[in-house]
């Protein structure tokens, strides 16, 4: 499936870890934690989806995808941590694949609450032609953007990260791309319970107090569809990924 593509960050162990970043991040986030744990796992990544889009990505599309992989690589388990969008594809294998997985870490994760504007701009007629309208359009989002937050309709730390991720015609494209590439991989949440209790999978999610982006009402959300899974609150915002979380993380596996 050409939308999918990986990179192998280190190969010199038995054990493997799959990452999956998050939006407007590489694979390079991820090296940090490579270098952490390379003589115990090799890390691969999984690339987010958004230099084209043609039609959407199906979830028997993505097990596939995994599986071609598990076998090209002779991957027998493997441990799945993701950031943000990413965690979308994490959650979609325990909901997909679980026999494969040994340990699920998501951060931020997505896909556990999908926002209602969500929705509406990726799987109704008109809110695909207004995404796309927003997205061709050079100063439409930014002045929609501008009235939300002036009415208060928007906090400043998701208005920040809109407007950066949202601030050119080629930056815009991206968004419209991944969204549209990824609008039907979205976890179905008790199964994904189902699984994890099935096959006795740890899950850990980390989430930021003061994340606008993934707030607490998706922490509340995993809480009550997830809860098996420990659930870490760090104090800070939406941008988890650091030394101290890669340390964090080294140590649970």
């Amino acid at each position: 499936m050409s939308l999918l593509n990986h990179q192998i960050l280190s190969r010199q162990a038995k054990q493997w870890v799959i990452a999956f970043h998050g939006y407007g991040q590489q694979a390079s986030v991820f090296e940090p934690l490579a270098k952490m744990i390379d003589t115990k796992y090799n890390f691969m990544v999984i690339e987010l989806p958004i230099e084209s889009y043609a039609k959407a990505i199906q979830k028997m599309d993505f097990r596939n995808y995994i599986e071609t992989l598990l076998k090209e690589y002779n991957i027998e388990k493997m441990t799945a941590i993701s950031y943000s969008m990413g965690s979308r594809f994490n959650l979609c294998i325990a909901e997909l694949l679980p026999q494969r997985l040994q340990k699920i870490i998501t951060v931020a994760p997505d896909g556990v609450r999908m926002r209602i504007w969500n929705r509406f701009s990726t799987n109704t007629g008109l809110g695909r032609l207004l995404f796309r309208y927003f997205v061709r359009n050079k100063n439409a989002y930014q002045n929609l953007l501008s009235i939300l937050y002036k009415i208060k309709f928007m906090p400043s730390s998701l208005y920040a990260f809109s407007k950066w991720h949202m601030r050119d015609t080629h930056t815009r494209t991206k968004v419209y791309n991944a969204w549209m590439n990824m609008k039907n991989l979205i976890p179905n949440l008790k199964v994904v319970e189902q699984n994890i209790r099935q096959y006795q999978i740890p899950i850990m999610a980390y989430f930021g107090k003061d994340d606008q982006v993934i707030d607490r009402a998706c922490m509340k959300k995993m809480k009550k569809y997830i809860p098996s899974a420990t659930i870490i609150e760090m104090d800070k915002g939406h941008n988890l990924l650091d030394k101290d979380l890669f340390k964090n993380i080294a140590a649970q596996l």
